[in-house]
């Protein structure tokens, strides 16, 4: 899984590869209001941002991803 996630951000645009670095992977994310300051929004619009990214990544992941059901073992 993890592996996938820098493979999604790749390409897109900074806004949205900061977010997937400094929020989703980072041992330590940065606050909402923080990134809204550098990136002169408010902490909310940055939420929002956020959520998008995640629910794209989402959609990305069970694209790209094994279906670990069907290998699962007792399949005939």
């Amino acid at each position: 899984f993890v592996e996938q996630v820098p493979a999604f951000a790749e390409g897109r645009e900074p806004r949205v590869r900061q977010s997937v670095e400094q929020r989703i992977l980072a041992d330590e994310p940065r606050t909402l209001q923080d990134m809204g300051d550098e990136f002169g929004v408010s902490r909310e619009r940055v939420r929002q941002l956020e959520a998008r990214v995640v629910s794209r990544l989402r959609e990305y992941l069970k694209e790209n991803l094994v279906d670990f059901e069907y290998y699962a073992p007792g399949r005939e």
